[in-house]
């Protein structure tokens, strides 16, 4: 059998820094999550740029976690290479969540051009989030998250007027509507 290992093997004398670290990870992401809700995005059907950030920070953490998975978790020795690849895979969900916020965070806040208007049908309301689904006289369709008291006087085809400023990143993002 192979040599126990104890947590100072594992850790080294600094657990409780690693530990302490974790948790400043945790709520700095919530932190990024609230700053970023102040720039929402008018997200249309295909956000090919906010998908391309998330599948791209997501993929330069993932491959080279599997490939050091065993480094990178204590004790893997003695879990499956199924829990461990498993483990690896969710971790790098967190690094793909700061980079989308960072994105959208950056994106309203880094924008120095003048808002515009455009002007939305109401295709559809969906209740959960209080979304509309709305769509321009031009085609594109998006998604916006409203006020509760605003869903509620809105009705399909009613038309909103959207406040939209073009973004940093070139991705439009909802100043205001009415």
């Amino acid at each position: 059998m192979g040599e126990q290992l104890t947590d100072e093997d594992v850790y080294g004398k600094n657990r409780h820094f690693w530990e302490f670290t974790i948790v400043l990870i945790i709520i700095g992401l919530v932190g990024l999550m609230v700053l970023a809700g102040h720039y929402p995005l008018l997200v249309e059907d295909e956000n090919e740029v906010l998908w391309g950030v998330i599948i791209t920070t997501y993929s330069a953490f993932l491959i080279p976690g599997l490939w050091y998975r065993r480094k990178l978790i204590p004790y893997s020795y003695k879990t499956p290479t199924g829990f461990t690849t498993i483990a690896i895979v969710s971790l790098c969900v967190v690094p793909a969540l700061f980079a989308m916020n960072l994105f959208i965070f950056f994106n309203g806040a880094l924008d120095r051009t003048a808002p515009y208007d455009e002007t939305y049908s109401v295709v559809e309301k969906y209740p959960s989030k209080h979304n509309l689904k709305v769509a321009s006289d031009s085609g594109a369709v998006g998604f916006l998250k409203v006020t509760e008291s605003y869903w509620l006087s809105v009705e399909r085809g009613m038309k909103v007027t959207i406040t939209l400023s073009p973004g940093f990143f070139n991705q439009p993002w909802v100043r205001s509507y009415k």
